[in-house]
């Protein structure tokens, strides 16, 4: 599917996009904290890599979802500069569930928005390297590939990232 869509085949690329999109959004949901953000993301990122499509070369480590997450990223800092500002809602949030008690579901929220705003708080580098690792699950050689460094600065940035976590919320664990 994905090489009848790099050929320009637009039904297989729309089914690209239909299987893809709802990761991608997360992900750049995560990295923006605005759901139209993030929207705007997604979608600029589907726009270059169809345009683009050209310059992908299947070859062993050439991962197709690793380049759209890379895309997806660039779209986001890209809105990110515009704005210079990312708001601390949605970010990482989990929502309570609507069947647990009105007490928990309260702590619930408080403790999703103590956990955005620390996510919220990191470094750029930190943050996506956060959400790929914690919310897609991706491999320090995937992230590296996204975010364009080593898989070694990669490491270094989930590193960082959760220690800066551990400190912020230190006082949950007692």
């Amino acid at each position: 599917m994905i090489a009848r869509a790099l050929a320009g085949d637009r039904e297989a690329f729309a089914r690209v996009v239909e299987h893809y999109q709802r990761p991608l959004y997360q992900f750049a949901y995560r990295l923006l904290g605005d759901a139209s953000l993030a929207q705007d993301a997604t979608q600029e990122a589907f726009a270059r890599a169809w345009i683009k499509r050209a310059s992908f070369r299947f070859r062993p480590g050439a991962n197709y979802s690793t380049w759209l997450y890379r895309l997806a990223r660039n779209s986001a800092l890209d809105l990110l500069r515009k704005r210079r500002e990312v708001p601390l809602e949605g970010i990482g949030r989990d929502r309570p569930d609507p069947g647990a008690d009105a007490a928990a579901a309260a702590q619930l929220a408080e403790l999703g928005a103590r956990i955005e705003a620390a996510i919220a708080a990191l470094p750029e580098e930190q943050r996506a390297a956060i959400a790929l690792a914690e919310y897609e699950n991706r491999s320090a050689r995937e992230i590296a590939a996204i975010l364009g460094c080593s898989t070694r600065a990669a490491e270094s940035h989930l590193y960082r990232a959760r220690q800066a976590l551990r400190a912020e919320l230190a006082d949950l664990r007692a």
